[in-house]
């Protein structure tokens, strides 16, 4: 009887086994596929991840690598346009001294010019002075001789008139009358030429000043040289 039993129980123990053996596997199974699929997730999250980081660095290099050709196509285009400001400058900077330089030169000609003129209206003008001056000393002196002329025929006739007299002292009066007359004449003449020759000098003076002639202009001669007359 117990042996019965025996055998019974090791009969059930091996049925129970066998149906937890698919229970198992089903398990082992389950769990495989639940880590294939945790690590098929981690793949595909490692292979995004990685094809982001990857993109991610692409699309970095390749947006650094564009900034850094438009920046430096940015530099020579602002160097080209320096280069031609630059140029533009120098080229306005030659023009300017060239019209400057063009201008002296005609500011200069027209000075030249300026002072020819000047220089030949001077020259005319000091002609008509000399010979006003020269003509009004020639008329006074003129006078002046025949002042002196008359004064000598006074005196003759006034020194014949007195010899014709018998009489000493009415003689010597008549001829210290006629000497008298004769020199007062003489001062008289004398002094109006030399008035009228300082005029003339003095208007000469006045000439000159308007004609703007200076001491190197050729003759700066004065009155002085008229002393003797």
């Amino acid at each position: 009887m117990f042996k019965r039993y025996l055998g019974t129980a090791v009969l059930a123990s091996l049925m129970a086994s066998t149906l937890a053996l698919p229970v198992l596997a089903t398990e082992t199974n389950d769990n495989s596929n639940s880590n294939s699929n945790v690590n098929v997730n981690t793949n595909a999250n490692t292979n995004t991840n990685t094809n982001s980081n990857s993109n991610s660095n692409t699309n970095t290099n390749a947006n650094t690598n564009v900034n850094s050709n438009v920046n430096d196509h940015d530099d020579d285009d602002w160097k080209e346009k320096a280069k031609t400001e630059r140029e533009r400058i120098k080229e306005e900077k030659e023009k300017l001294r060239e019209q400057l330089k063009k201008e002296r030169e005609q500011l200069k000609e027209k000075k030249r010019l300026e002072a020819e003129a000047a220089n030949a209206a001077m020259i005319a003008c000091m002609q008509t002075a000399v010979a006003s001056r020269e003509t009004a000393l020639l008329k006074s002196i003129e006078t002046r001789y025949n002042a002196h002329k008359a004064a000598l025929e006074a005196r003759k006739t006034a020194l014949v008139a007195a010899w014709k007299i018998v009489d000493l002292k009415e003689r010597r009066a008549a001829a210290k009358a006629a000497w008298s007359a004769y020199q007062t004449s003489l001062r008289q003449a004398n002094k109006t030429f030399k008035s009228e020759k300082n005029a003339t000098w003095k208007q000469f003076y006045a000439d000159r000043k308007t004609c703007k002639a200076s001491g190197n202009s050729g003759d700066y001669t004065t009155e002085g040289a008229d002393a003797t007359l």
